[in-house]
């Protein structure tokens, strides 16, 4: 009989033609040798993160702690920082929290933790690094000084737990009532974390993955949950684009914020698909070759 944690690993596997092609891409998009670098000593501090969280996880304090002092560092180490748009960040900071709805951006396939020889209790031979996902995004919470979370499928025992501890908001990976358990969770952790950024990946997988696209030209169709949750929660969602900029870093390009409150459940679709829209026009006009 299929158990939750099978679907877990099922959903973790990083040999299909799909995830071994996108991983391809993402790794070309490592042009400069800054870049190359830039990867490498994150992939490092991800290693050391995971033997530290598998080795503490007894005392989830200390694995929270090294959490987010290796967030920071590789928040660094990217450049991680907002390159258009801050201004709309005004409106937002004193909302009780906020949806940050952002492009799946794959760069963490460039900082993939290997498990071949079963060095961390996981039935993976790769780990895939989540913190990496929240680097960019660091620099939101930072100028907010607020905390800053995500939401994601739970992953495999073991990790889950230490997932959980390092600001993951997790949904199970299959069954009905998902999107309730999520509104539940997300208001539950504003009541602890008010103001606090909540960081949602609407594609559902990483972008150019499943529709055979590039890390950027093809964003999946937007799911619906980040919507029904702000709207649930009465939350300013605030769209926001991811892009690697070779020499500069990891770039946040922040797009006008919007209210889904009151609206119903076509409409919040609708909403839904438009932001996509938008947001892929900013990647497009971000990776289209500059004219000298």
């Amino acid at each position: 009989m299929k158990t939750a944690d099978d679907a877990r690993i099922a959903r973790q596997k990083t040999d299909t033609p799909e995830d071994q092609r996108i991983t391809k891409l993402i790794f070309g998009l490592l042009k400069t040798p800054w870049s190359e670098e830039m990867a490498k000593s994150i992939q490092e501090r991800m290693v050391d993160f995971f033997d530290f969280a598998f080795a503490n996880i007894e005392t989830p304090e200390k694995v929270r702690l090294f959490f987010e002092r290796t967030l920071e560092e590789s928040a660094q180490i990217s450049k991680a920082h907002i390159a258009s748009g801050e201004e709309y960040l005004t409106g937002i900071k004193d909302k009780k929290g906020v949806i940050v709805v952002v492009n799946h951006f794959g760069f963490y396939k460039a900082t993939m933790v290997p498990n071949k020889n079963g060095k961390y209790p996981v039935a993976l031979d790769t780990i895939s690094p989540f913190p990496v996902r929240l680097i960019a995004t660091k620099c939101l919470s930072d100028k907010l000084n607020v905390n800053l979370f995500e939401t994601a499928l739970e992953l495999p025992t073991g990790l889950l737990e230490i997932q959980e501890v390092c600001n993951g908001i997790t949904i199970p990976n299959e069954g009905t009532g998902r999107t309730q358990i999520l509104i539940k969770k997300v208001e539950k952790t504003l009541d602890k974390n008010p103001r606090a950024i909540v960081v949602m990946y609407p594609e559902g997988g990483t972008s150019g993955k499943s529709n055979m696209g590039s890390p950027y030209d093809l964003l999946d169709d937007f799911q619906s949950g980040a919507f029904f949750v702000a709207t649930a929660l009465d939350l300013p969602i605030l769209p926001a684009c991811i892009y690697l900029n070779t020499d500069k870093g990891l770039e946040v390009h922040i797009l006008k914020p919007l209210s889904v409150n009151g609206l119903d459940e076509e409409r919040i679709k609708e909403v839904a698909q438009k932001t996509k829209d938008r947001m892929q026009n900013k990647l497009d006009e971000l990776s289209k070759p500059k004219q000298f």
